[in-house]
């Protein structure tokens, strides 16, 4: 009887963890795949590189450029330093004159070719802006601005010590317009070291007509790095659409604690964002014409934190 009952049990068991095998296991769970990384919606893939070669340029800046910028401008005459932005400026406009014949664009070249040859003569090698004064209004065109007319992308935003912000279509237009300009032609037999003078005047007087809006910029912006990086890449867009696209939405650097990477008000930045003279080692800024600067220099901006 117990043996009867013991082989009973164990068939029964048997039988149960057979049919428990045959159960088919319960399906895990499907994996959730990993969202694919989205490039950055500033166009700044190099932020954290960028960043640093801004601490280094603002470095540079507050111990170097600016103290030379200050010093040029207390000792140089208004009238002395009206003249030669002037003479800078005009050695560019056969480089905006090349770019608005690239684009295409008849009429501004032909405006751009009336300010050279008046300015030339009449301005006495560019001295006077005469053709300001005919009412024929200078503007700026560079071969990056040309690339962005065909539609040729900004490629990743830069930012270069001692330049400023760009980005690799700029850059490629810098060295062509580097190129391109007057004080290449070797005729004239201007020096490299000639050349790179005529840069170094047109950078420090550059510098010294924006002191104040740069020590404004850093005491006002939440985020010094994207504001200017933001008022850059705006303000080139306009520039390629020839001034059609809106620029309201520049910084305004007279509002404290604007937030990063918003879409501030204002003008434009200071930070070099309007194209430079040919002549001058490829900046994309340069100081408009009539652009007034300030003879008193302001106070320096506090020192950065290293990122």
């Amino acid at each position: 009887m117990l043996r009867t009952a013991l082989a009973a049990g164990l068939t029964t068991a048997l039988t149960v963890s057979s049919v428990a095998s045959a159960q088919p296991a319960p399906a895990a769970p499907p994996a959730v795949p990993a969202p694919a990384a989205q490039p950055p919606a500033s166009g700044d893939p190099l932020e954290p590189i960028n960043r640093r070669l801004y601490w280094v340029h603002k470095k540079l800046d507050r111990y170097v450029v600016r103290p030379i910028s200050l010093g040029y401008q207390a000792v140089t005459p208004r009238p002395v330093r009206k003249g030669l932005r002037n003479v800078i400026d005009n050695l560019g406009e056969p480089v905006t004159f090349v770019n608005d014949v690239l684009q295409l664009q008849p009429s501004r070249a032909g405006s751009t070719l009336a300010r050279f040859t008046i300015n030339s003569t009449v301005g006495v090698g560019g001295i006077f802006d005469v053709a300001s004064t005919l009412d024929i209004p200078v503007h700026y065109e560079d071969f990056g601005q040309t690339l962005g007319h065909w539609g040729v992308g900004p490629g990743p935003y830069l930012f270069i010590p001692l330049i400023g912000p760009s980005n690799v279509r700029d850059s490629i237009g810098r060295a062509v317009d580097w190129q391109v300009s007057p004080l290449s032609i070797p005729s004239w037999q201007i020096t490299e070291g000639e050349r790179w003078a005529v840069a170094v005047v047109d950078a420090v007087d550059f510098r010294a007509s924006v002191d104040g809006e740069l020590v404004n910029l850093e005491q006002t912006a939440t985020d010094e790095y994207a504001t200017v990086r933001s008022a850059y890449q705006q303000n080139r867009t306009s520039e390629i659409a020839n001034g059609q696209t809106s620029v309201d939405d520049l910084p305004d650097f007279d509002t404290p604690g604007q937030p990063s990477g918003a879409q501030p008000p204002g003008a434009q930045s200071p930070a070099q964002t309007s194209p430079p003279p040919s002549s001058t080692p490829p900046s994309s800024g340069s100081p408009s014409p009539d652009q007034p600067s300030s003879d008193a220099p302001t106070e320096p901006p506090k020192d950065l934190e290293a990122p």
